[in-house]
């Protein structure tokens, strides 16, 4: 079980539902897993095949440093000044949108 699950307190079964890129990852955390997935929703995802090309292999390198770089970003605080051009396109609830924010 995945440290994230573990801490939402979730049970499952759960469905996977993943996009372009994250369809490879979803195939993985699926597969290892069992007991816990009963559904797998690929939304244009890309085939496993698609790993081995040598530009999505420069793309994963590309997207992980970007990822990193982000990451520390938001931690220290740095990304703050963006949230109010980001806002909610989703539509949550105000009391869901509160803790987003």
């Amino acid at each position: 079980r995945s440290a994230l699950i573990t801490r939402a307190g979730l049970d499952g079964p759960f469905v996977v539902v993943a996009h372009s890129f994250g369809g490879i990852h979803a195939r993985l955390w699926t597969a290892a897993r069992p007991g816990e997935v009963v559904g797998l929703v690929l939304v244009d995802a890309s085939p496993p095949e698609a790993i081995e090309s040598p530009e999505a292999q420069v793309w994963v390198r590309r997207f992980g440093q970007f990822a990193r770089v982000a990451s520390g970003a938001a931690a220290l605080g740095l990304l703050k000044p963006l949230a109010p051009f980001a806002g909610d396109g989703i539509g949550l609830p105000p009391a869901d949108a509160a803790v987003k924010k």
